[in-house]
């Protein structure tokens, strides 16, 4: 299988449109919620929705080895894999559940292209599917035959589908692995002189190259809808460090931005929110890049879990982190919800108040400021709510509709209920 690696959606990702705090804190704390197996480990998580759920992948079987890739909403469930293939990763995932990623024999030059939706397995063609939008726009990589012996790969757009390759920047291998709701896309191309990879963007099938940290090579790993790009790149003195990348309008780069490392060596960044918030692995630990400052995630959570987390690989608005670790010597998956545990006897009252679509959550206790909770209605669309020098915060969501069930995660018994018409 390669390492990178119908019709239009029937079902395009609903337009969620809720609050948007401001970027984490660097002193936030997060409890972890141990993501499981599919009956054998590792586990390794790839993706996350702003509902919280995960997409990843599993050894089914210890025996044979067999990986099928996992949707955890609350339990992790098996997507099992194309008829015939007994391999699957799920990479991608959008906010309509909607999931993508290769199912594969080992061996084989070329992968199944599948997308998972509403327990269907759905065969969309012969590549390595890597990520997808709101639209159900896919992107990814393919082996092709070159003719004189050698196989190269090409980075791929499945759109209505139709899978179209895209152009490198003077190479002959390229690989996309993100796509933004503006179809904005980012990967990594070879170079005319096929003796460097750069990070590389698409916009409207123009490749641009997005450059280096001073070193030679450089790959883009995630978009977001601001023109954020993040990735790795070499640096002037030989390292490899995480970088961020920002774009203006046209997709013309503004800043390059060194991430750092911690305790030296090399970092790497595979996701980022709306925010601006970073996550990635540097030195074999998972760290949180925010406010300008780099955070090894072991350190916000509770010493005495017994996790050591490797690699955080996708974050959401809320803060959520999808990642991986160890936990009782065995590699599984993980997810980060900011927040510690708290004093649910000092919440003196949670209320929700929708008005015109609004749905506004209010909290009034006697917790110590800076306490976070994580807000959810009717069971999803999850909020952290910092809670201030009064003992009070609040939280909302725009656009709802019909009864609305406020909860809080960490203190269950405090619900309230709001009727959004």
């Amino acid at each position: 299988m390669n390492a990178w690696k119908s019709s239009r959606c029937a079902v395009k990702a609903a337009i969620l449109i809720g609050f948007i705090g401001a970027p984490l804190g660097a002193d936030v704390q997060y409890r972890v919620t141990d993501l499981g197996t599919l009956g054998a480990f590792p586990s390794r998580a790839w993706g996350i929705d702003r509902q919280g759920r995960v997409v990843g992948e599993s050894s089914v079987r210890l025996a044979d080895e067999h990986l099928h890739g996992f949707l955890w909403n609350g339990a992790i469930v098996d997507l099992g894999a194309q008829p015939g293939w007994p391999h699957s990763i799920a990479f991608g995932l959008n906010d309509a559940g909607q999931a993508v990623g290769p199912s594969f024999r080992l061996g084989e030059m070329n992968d199944a292209a599948t997308r998972w939706q509403s327990g269907v397995i759905e065969p969309i063609g012969d590549f390595t599917p890597r990520g997808l939008n709101a639209d159900c726009v896919v992107v990814g990589v393919r082996s092709v035959d070159h003719g004189d012996g050698q196989w190269i790969e090409e980075a791929v757009r499945w759109d209505n589908g139709a899978l179209a390759a895209l152009p490198t920047l003077g190479g002959r291998n390229a690989w996309a692995a993100a796509i933004n709701d503006a179809g904005w896309i980012v990967g990594a191309s070879e170079l005319s002189d096929e003796r460097a990879v750069h990070a590389a963007l698409w916009i409207a099938d123009i490749a641009s190259d997005l450059g280096t940290l001073g070193g030679s090579s450089s790959q883009a790993l995630a978009i977001n809808g601001a023109g954020q790009v993040v990735g790795w790149s070499d640096t002037a003195d030989g390292g490899q460090h995480a970088f961020l990348v920002e774009l203006d309008g046209g997709g013309n780069v503004v800043a390059r931005h060194d991430l750092g490392e911690l305790a030296g060596g090399t970092s790497y960044a595979y996701g980022l929110n709306s925010l601006g918030d970073v996550v990635g692995t540097s030195n074999d630990a998972a760290f949180l890049w925010t406010q300008g400052a780099m955070i090894d995630l072991n350190t916000r959570i509770d010493p005495l879990s017994g996790w050591t987390l490797n690699e955080a690989v996708a974050i959401n608005d809320a803060g959520q982190v999808a990642g991986r670790g160890v936990i009782g010597n065995e590699p599984h998956a993980f997810l980060l919800t900011p927040g510690s545990d708290a004093d649910c006897a000092s919440i003196q009252r949670l209320s929700a108040k929708c008005v015109d679509g609004k749905l506004v959550a209010k909290i009034a206790s006697t917790l110590a400021e800076g306490t976070v909770l994580t807000l959810t209605h009717n069971d999803a669309d999850p909020k952290t709510l910092v809670i201030n020098a009064r003992g009070k915060g609040r939280v909302k969501w725009r656009k709802q509709s019909g009864s609305q069930l406020v909860a809080i995660v960490e203190c269950s018994e405090q619900t309230a209920t709001a009727d959004c018409g």
